[in-house]
């Protein structure tokens, strides 16, 4: 998802390190694979570990909603029900 890949690129951004070694092994993996996707795919295991790694720190769902059933007050602060 874009979710993903933005955060992917942001930490890329602040990684050069981890950002060099992936463009140099997708690079490698793309002049290897010749057109081939599946091929591509299984030799860049560092990207996939880049993208798992992202989805771990920032994952898709990050929030439960809840709702409180009754009013209530919190330091002097109300809180209607349903909202």
């Amino acid at each position: 998802t874009a979710h993903t890949l933005l955060f992917t690129l942001f930490e890329l951004a602040r990684n050069p390190s981890i950002q060099a070694a992936l463009r140099d092994e997708v690079t490698t993996a793309y002049s290897q694979a010749q057109g081939d996707v599946c091929k591509l795919m299984s030799s860049v295991p560092l990207l996939r570990a880049a993208i798992k790694e992202t989805l771990r720190l920032y994952p898709i769902g990050v929030t439960l909603q809840r709702y409180p059933a009754h009013d209530i007050v919190i330091q002097n602060y109300h809180i209607p029900a349903g909202v």
